[in-house]
């Protein structure tokens, strides 16, 4: 998204009363009172907004009265924003709420220009932090009437008592957006994002619990490009610069010091499916679990291409045992369970009955991580000023990222 017009910047000194402030955690950020907005998606002309009149001087009690007035609709503020920045006058700017009924006492009262793009960030937070985390809040207390989940739903709103409401993730390999974990709490479809987190939470457990040389957890996209090296680069892999490090992690498969090794990852197929994989070098096995069931015709052959043109001989294939899936968003779920069980296999596998609950288990693992990078980032000065400079500026990164 656009930032706000560098020619008109709310002053910074209104920033407190104007804008939850980027420490606040979730739920305080869920209980700041943002203005109402119109709903309707059609966009009304500039014009009636602008004023040929010097603004009012802004007091304390009018940026009460800015936190409590409703703005235009989106496309308006756009259309607004624009306009704004195109706006070239040496005479007197201010804006009116035009938008409010004529008979409205402020429907004529003279802001200053920067309204427009305090309108911009309102609108905009409100679009893409505060709905997805309300819908998160709802779901956690639709989950409430499930059996067995309320110890987990308590867990998660804890999290979200502490869990800072912008930013990005300190925990994971892959920086998101705070509000990406959203998704854990809501019944879409898991992205790359999610899958990538639950792996490298997968990596951290195992590191606790396994010798280094017994397991690898492979990324989302070391095999998505592993696909594409198998679909088109067979014939100069090994002098593609760009498939370097998977050559070198192949060279491993023949290491002695590796025989004992496990190879897992999440796998997207058809741009629309996930399933799980496993290379046991162990039985020289590859073991491919699909909760839908579907027939393969591109992982498992890439991966016996693979470790073959690496260790010389040819591995045989098995089936990952994984849980039957009967909606359309699952699969992620499904496929990480089928990881998970075949690492822990004293843990039950996942099935359609427990989806919630391991969305839930989810993210408070993912959140909780999270919290505990943050705490980490505080408590050791390598860090802190890194995460303190970051603080200072996170409302505005997470608007530029929009």
């Amino acid at each position: 998204m656009k930032p706000p017009s560098a020619n008109h910047p709310v002053p910074i000194q209104f920033h407190d009363a104007l804008f939850p402030q980027p420490g606040i955690s979730v739920s305080q950020f869920l209980g700041f009172n943002f203005p109402s907005q119109d709903p309707g998606a059609s966009t009304a002309p500039p014009f009636p907004f602008f004023a040929r009149k010097a603004p009012i001087v802004v007091s304390t009690s009018d940026l009460q009265l800015l936190r409590t007035l409703p703005i235009p609709s989106q496309s308006t503020i756009d259309a607004l924003s624009n306009y704004l920045t195109t706006l070239v006058t040496d005479e007197p700017v201010s804006i009116v709420y035009a938008h409010l009924p004529i008979d409205n006492a402020f429907h004529s009262v003279n802001f200053p220009s920067w309204v427009i793009p305090y309108w911009l960030w309102i609108s905009r937070l409100r679009r893409h932090v505060v709905l997805p985390w309300q819908r998160a809040e709802q779901w956690l207390a639709n989950s409430l009437s499930y059996t067995g989940h309320r110890d987990l739903v308590a867990d998660a709103r804890s999290i979200l008592h502490h869990l800072p409401w912008t930013g990005t993730t300190w925990a994971f390999s892959d920086p998101k957006p705070i509000t990406s974990l959203t998704r854990y709490l809501s019944s879409n479809w898991f992205g790359t994002t999610h899958i990538d987190q639950q792996l490298d939470l997968l990596r951290h457990r195992l590191t606790r619990k396994s010798p280094i040389h017994e397991f690898e957890i492979l990324p989302t996209h070391f095999i998505r490009l592993l696909l594409e090296l198998h679909q088109d680069y067979q014939t100069n892999y090994t002098g593609n610069q760009r498939f370097r490090h998977i050559w070198a992690r192949g060279e491993e498969l023949s290491a002695p010091k590796c025989q004992q090794m496990r190879i897992g990852g999440v796998v997207n197929v058809n741009g629309n499916h996930w399933v799980a994989v496993v290379v046991d070098l162990r039985s020289s096995t590859i073991l491919y679990g699909d909760s839908l069931n579907l027939s393969d015709s591109i992982v498992v052959p890439t991966l016996s291409w693979w470790t073959q043109f690496h260790t010389g001989h040819q591995f045989s294939t098995a089936v990952l045992p994984i849980g039957t899936q009967s909606d359309n968003v699952s699969c992620g779920v499904f496929a990480l369970g089928a990881l998970i069980h075949h690492f822990f296999p004293e843990l039950v596998i996942v099935g359609q009955c427990t989806i919630r609950m391991e969305r839930l288990h989810s993210f408070c693992a993912t959140g909780q991580l999270e919290l505990d990078a943050v705490s980490y980032c505080h408590h050791n000065p390598g860090y802190l000023l890194i995460f303190l400079s970051s603080d200072l500026i996170l409302t505005s990164r997470f608007l530029r990222s929009m």
